[in-house]
């Protein structure tokens, strides 16, 4: 194992990434550990102007070519520096390093991670190492490309010599026929010239601008900088960090800023959500928690969000003392203390035993046989590992640090994209029931409870390390675990039907769509509230409108 262990605070938004906590971890299981590849589907929603609406002509955006332009949340630098070693060639390996955000300071417990992990991946497309699909798609474009620029030739049988025709028979033209070839309109002009992203486009017309043939090794060169980008996608550093020091429901309810929320506060915690519904529709959005928290931040320290969470081995060359604060999350691995990473250091790290391993298996034509198995960890590790219970993925527990590790794709590519987070929403998630990222009247109702369930230790106060969620880490096919790690996509709502047909002027006063009238919902009809609520919850139901005549 590389260290020993630290606190981490890592993870997920209002229900859009997942969730892990002490409340569902599951039993320890013997390794492998497999847990199936989220399916993402390409689908985009378009929103579509009435027949009444005008909408003003927007000028068309340049198109953008650069792998760079075109993946702006990803480093595609990678492969241009010749950095994949012959393992990670020709085995489809990557090996990373996780950096626990507070690596640098000193372990107040024994079982806090306090040094990075090494992971090893080994990621598999369609029972070949991830790099052999681009080489496969390379000679695919290039065998294309040879094939309509071949010439056509008609060879006919027997072919005789043919006679001239005579002069007479040459001479005369119809009249007609020279009327209409007189007429005939001059050829039209060629189309302008038109930018390409496509990469077998792209290689033909430099094949034709060279008047070459385009070598194997040309044309992966030109796709990793030109037009698809390299076949590793790495998460940006500013992503890495994404939403490192927020922690909304802590800010709300913690009202003594001493980073613990007491009994007392969690006695308030709905009073103080309800705070949050900026336009009062007694619904509490998520984005209403998080606004509000932002107006009762204290200044943070943000030196965390600029150490990267995922550093890959090629990275460490790039680290020198003179960053001392980044310097000090990887400062172990300097044997030498000459201040940087040498190459001899960093060659220890390509040939030593991992940490963790992981083997990813990626199915393109069908994605429910496609899975991520963790297949081993080390012995100093002393970790355990399980299922996830409440997202798609399987959870490495160390001492008090889960790392969460998933796996997603679309479509077929040839691209493996890689990233972790590290979010500070560790409450929100688990508070949401159906995580739909709204907290209903009745919902916050259970708030209290629900919070209750952190108190790991049972002494009625929730600390830092009860509140703390996973590190997560997502690797994807294609350029997918961005959207997936911060939770960009669309999110459905999931669909309510009601097991009792309400009354239509039910529907017309449920003006928020939470399925109750609340006495907001029901203005001027104190009396006939009263009457309705025949629970006194404050609601009124579906049930309870079908006793009710409408007014």
């Amino acid at each position: 194992m590389i260290g020993s262990y630290q606190n981490c605070i890592a993870a997920a938004f209002a229900g859009m990434l997942g969730f892990t906590s002490v409340l569902t971890a599951s039993e320890p299981q013997e390794l492998p550990v497999s847990a199936a590849v989220k399916f993402l589907s390409d689908a985009s929603t378009v929103s579509m102007a009435s027949e009444d609406e005008v909408v003003m002509a927007a000028a068309a955006p340049p198109v953008v070519t650069l792998p760079g332009e075109r993946l702006p949340q990803y480093q595609t630098r990678y492969q241009r520096r010749e950095f994949l070693s012959s393992q990670e060639n020709d085995e489809g390996e990557i090996r990373f390093l996780l950096c626990p955000p507070t690596i640098a300071t000193k372990a107040a417990h024994s079982s806090q991670l306090a040094t990075p992990v090494l992971v090893r991946a080994k990621i598999i497309i369609d029972g070949a190492p991830f790099t052999e699909t681009r080489r496969k798609n390379v000679a695919s474009l290039l065998d294309s490309i040879d094939t309509a620029s071949a010439p056509e030739i008609t060879v006919e049988a027997n072919d005789e010599p043919r006679d001239p025709p005579d002069d007479a028979e040459s001479a005369e033209v119809p009249e007609n026929e020279a009327e209409d070839s007189a007429a005939e309109p001059p050829a039209a002009l060629s189309a302008p010239y038109q930018l390409t992203t496509e990469s077998g486009e792209w290689l033909r017309r430099y094949a034709e601008a060279t008047g070459e043939s385009v070598a194997a090794d040309e044309a992966a060169w030109l796709m990793n900088h030109w037009t698809d980008g390299p076949t590793l996608l790495l998460l940006q550093p500013y992503f890495q960090s994404f939403r490192a020091n927020e922690r909304p429901v802590v800010r709300i309810l913690d009202r003594d800023r001493n980073g613990r929320i007491s009994a007392a506060e969690r006695n308030e915690a709905t009073e103080a959500f309800q705070k949050c519904d900026a336009n009062r529709d007694d619904i509490v959005e998520a984005l209403e928690i998080a606004t509000s928290a932002r107006s009762l931040a204290d200044d943070v320290d943000d030196s965390t969000a600029e150490r990267p969470l995922l550093l890959l081995l090629a990275d460490l060359q790039a680290i020198t003392r003179d960053n001392a604060s980044l310097f000090a999350t990887i400062a172990v691995f300097d044997t030498d203390q000459n201040g940087r990473i040498d190459d001899s250091e960093i060659s220890v790290l390509e040939n030593q035993a991992p940490d963790i391993d992981l083997v990813v298996e990626y199915v393109t034509a069908n994605a429910s046989k496609s899975k991520l198995s963790v297949v081993g960890t080390s012995p100093e590790l002393q970790a355990t590992v399980a299922t996830s219970s409440t997202s798609a993925g399987v959870n490495v527990n160390i001492g008090d640090t889960t790392i969460q590790f998933s796996a997603v794709q679309t479509s077929q590519s040839d691209q493996i994209s890689l990233g972790a987070v590290v979010d500070g929403y560790p409450l929100l998630p688990m508070l949401d029931p159906n995580g739909d990222g709204r907290f209903t009247i009745r919902e916050l109702r259970e708030l209290e409870h629900r919070l209750s369930l952190f108190d790991k230790d049972g002494d009625g106060d929730l600390s830092q390390r009860e509140m703390q969620s996973p590190i997560r880490v997502c690797l994807g096919l294609g350029p997918t675990v961005h959207g997936e790690l911060a939770g960009l996509r669309r999110i459905e709502q999931p669909d309510w039907t009601p097991s009792i047909a309400a009354p239509d002027w039910f529907v017309r006063m449920d003006r928020n769509g939470d399925n109750d009238l609340t006495r907001n919902e029901f203005p001027g009809l104190d009396e006939q509230f009263s009457a309705l609520d025949a629970d006194a919850d404050g609601l009124i139901s579906a049930a309870e409108a079908l006793q009710f005549k409408a007014p």
